[in-house]
């Protein structure tokens, strides 16, 4: 969603060596994420982070206090795995829509990501080893559809510069756990039917621009 107030976050990683040995790394933001689903496949999921700076290598975990930077907080605790299943393209995605249509026959999705960049940038200085600090940028949202090519439904969308609406939802095989990402307006960007050879199928690939929507009470561009 939309924001405006930075969290930042110190991450410590533990290496088990002949003494268990920590690196922290503070002043982490997430630069960038994506998510990816691609037929009869495991979808994933990737997030890169800017970090301001790091601490020198220690064999005691960190406190609440460091050295050469007034960002304080609390004493970090091991994270532990969770049990849930991953999801898959074949049984985990509900839903995928465009407009306020599902996306099915005879236009089937092959695959889809959507990719979010925050356009951070490290702010360095003469006389410290680390940034001074993290400037923002602006938010940019976009993504990839690709379906099977059964009518023009969605080219005429990208043919005619409509605006339309793309949301897709995830689930476990459980049930115990499931996210929305939704994207009230879009715009497809580009892209064209593919024909890779014969008798081969043909796809529509797609890319889309993620837009700011205020309409009917809403100020986002995605809402996960």
């Amino acid at each position: 969603k939309n924001g405006v107030t930075a969290v930042t976050f110190s991450i410590e990683v533990e290496y088990a060596l002949a003494s268990a040995t920590y690196l922290t790394y503070r002043g982490q933001q997430p630069s960038t994420y994506q998510i990816q689903a691609d037929t009869q496949q495991i979808v994933t999921e990737s997030c890169t982070w800017l970090c301001r700076n790091a601490l020198d290598p220690t064999t005691t975990r960190g406190t609440s206090t460091f050295r050469g930077d007034a960002v304080t907080f609390g004493t970090p605790t091991t994270v532990t795995a969770t049990g849930y299943s991953v999801f898959d393209s074949s049984n985990c995605v509900p839903f995928v829509i465009s407009g306020t249509a599902e996306i099915a026959g005879p236009n089937y999705v092959n695959s889809f990501s959507i990719q979010l960049e925050n356009n951070l940038r490290a702010q360095n200085a003469v006389g410290s080893l680390g940034a001074v600090g993290v400037g923002a940028g602006r938010v940019n949202i976009t993504g990839n559809l690709n379906t099977y090519f059964g009518d023009t439904s969605e080219l005429t969308k990208l043919t005619s510069n409509t605006a339309t609406a793309f949301a897709v939802g995830f689930e476990d095989a459980s049930f115990n756990k499931g996210l929305i990402y939704d994207m009230p307006k879009i715009k497809y960007s580009g892209g064209q039917p593919d024909v890779t050879g014969i008798d081969t199928d043909i796809f529509l690939d797609l890319s889309f621009q993620a837009l700011r929507d205020l309409s009917n009470g809403r100020d986002y561009t995605l809402l996960i």
